[in-house]
């Protein structure tokens, strides 16, 4: 019914019809939970789900019909790409009352819940997955009915095994070719034949679903508000001037931010790459302790706007993120000084900005600062490892570096290569297939690697 009245165009049908079957699938729930309420089985984390899932009866009309808006979205979304890397519920936040429930689940003593959690805060929030995480899921679900039907006790501990499993392969024999790595670059490329200069545009595949007047200004119209509250804080900090540690970097990404919108409304183009990256410098100092106690109340505007951004940035360009999820398949080698592969990563930059000493047309120096200002991040990322309190948190901050790098590494191949075919000093095409398919196996490897064969050899 509800698909009939889609088609038709009927929304006050549609609408209607959701309410009708929200209330269907409440009752559903109260006879589920009927069923699963066993004396004896008090504190069964199934129960304590079931429980969870009832709180769905205090639903209002006016909620069933944002999970209505919630669908709707989802399949606009995936109309555009992919949807999974859009929040579950992006027009309300847990509306399943999920942090309750989590936070039962982890102090549940008797089965661990840990992969569950993860996999659906993953899924709150929207991430893109590689491609081994798409089979290491496929493996999941993949296992054997009987062995479901034992219930969480038992199946849960295989698929810790699994997880464990995929996640050792990753680290020992994440490589990528340098075909994936051209696909995941921050930006792309063009050449300024006037000024003899390189300069960054937009990828194709990041403007795929933007590629209309009406379209962008969609999107505009989106983040006006987001824009203006990026205005009010980045005007707060200027007013304390040097009062607060770190006001200034911060500031910087916001203006950095506004700026692109305008040149977005002025130009009709947007450099998604560089959006992304700004607004992931803005999330990265949300997150930092000591810019939270620097900041003080001007901390929850910062923490909000942070949030807002993520929220644009995977309602719209979902492409976008999809492109990136190969890096995270290349991590650092356990041999190398991640100071080390820093500083070859600063060298390969500086060629790029000098167009390897005048011998490539060189990228200008607002983008080059976007690679600059990705450098930087990841220096603070490594220093925060070396004071991370758990092994968990080393973990993240250690991904989260690897993949900052893999962007970096990216973003210079992909210069490198067309700077090389713009000046004509391609290395012979032997010599050039075969380097296409030798594998990166690590971001050692890359960064001793991305320069070879052109001009001056390798970093």
């Amino acid at each position: 019914m509800i698909g009939g009245a889609f088609s038709r165009g009927d929304e006050g049908a549609v609408l209607a019809l959701a309410a009708q079957h929200a209330g269907a699938a409440r009752s559903a729930v109260c006879s589920a939970y009927s069923v699963f309420q066993d004396p004896t089985a008090e504190g069964d984390p199934f129960v304590i789900q079931v429980s969870a899932a009832l709180t769905i009866r205090s639903f209002s009309e006016a909620t069933a019909l944002n999970v209505w808006k919630a669908v709707r979205f989802d399949c606009t979304v995936h109309k555009g790409g992919n949807g999974f890397a859009a929040p579950l519920w992006p027009m309300f936040q847990d509306p399943l009352h999920w942090l309750d429930l989590k936070k039962r689940l982890l102090e549940d003593s008797q089965v661990d819940w840990s992969f569950w959690v993860d996999w659906y805060d993953e899924l709150m929030h929207g991430k893109v997955r590689s491609n081994s995480e798409w089979e290491m899921l496929k493996e999941i679900v993949l296992i054997d009915n009987e062995d479901w039907e034992q219930g969480p006790a038992h199946i849960n501990p295989m698929i810790a095994e699994i997880v464990e499993r995929y996640a050792t392969k990753t680290q020992s024999s994440g490589s990528i070719t340098p075909q994936e790595l051209l696909t995941a670059a921050l930006f792309d490329f063009s050449y300024d034949s006037l000024e003899n200069v390189m300069r960054a545009i937009p990828m194709p595949d990041d403007w795929k679903h933007l590629d209309d007047e009406e379209a962008l200004k969609r999107f505009l119209g989106d983040a006006e508000e987001v824009e203006d509250s990026l205005k009010t804080l980045s005007r707060a900090l200027e007013a304390e001037g040097g009062a607060l540690q770190g006001a200034g970097g911060v500031r910087t990404y916001l203006d950095e931010i506004c700026s692109e919108l305008a040149r977005a409304e002025d130009k009709g183009t947007l450099r998604v790459g560089k959006l992304l990256e700004y607004g992931r410098f803005v999330e990265a100092a949300a997150r930092r302790d000591d810019i939270e106690r620097e900041f003080g109340v001007l901390h929850e505007p910062l923490n909000s706007i942070s949030k807002d951004l993520q929220e644009l940035i995977r309602s719209h360009f979902a492409n976008t993120l999809a492109r990136f999820a190969v890096l995270r398949e290349l991590r650092m080698e356990d041999a190398a000084d991640p100071w080390d592969v820093l500083r070859d990563f600063r060298i390969l930059v500086d060629r790029v900005r000098s167009g390897d000493e005048g011998q490539l047309p060189a990228l200008v120096r607002e983008d080059v600062a976007v690679l600059d200002d990705v450098l930087d991040g990841i220096d603070r990322l490594t220093r925060d490892i070396d004071g991370a309190a758990s092994d968990e948190a080393k973990d993240s901050l250690k991904r989260e570096r690897d993949f900052q790098m893999a962007k970096v590494g990216a973003t210079v191949q992909t210069y490198k290569d067309q700077a090389v075919q713009v000046s004509g000093k391609a290395a012979d095409a032997a010599d050039t297939t075969l380097k296409a398919v030798k594998r990166f196996d690590g971001l050692s490897d890359l960064a001793r690697r991305i320069w070879d064969g052109v001009t001056g050899g390798g970093a």
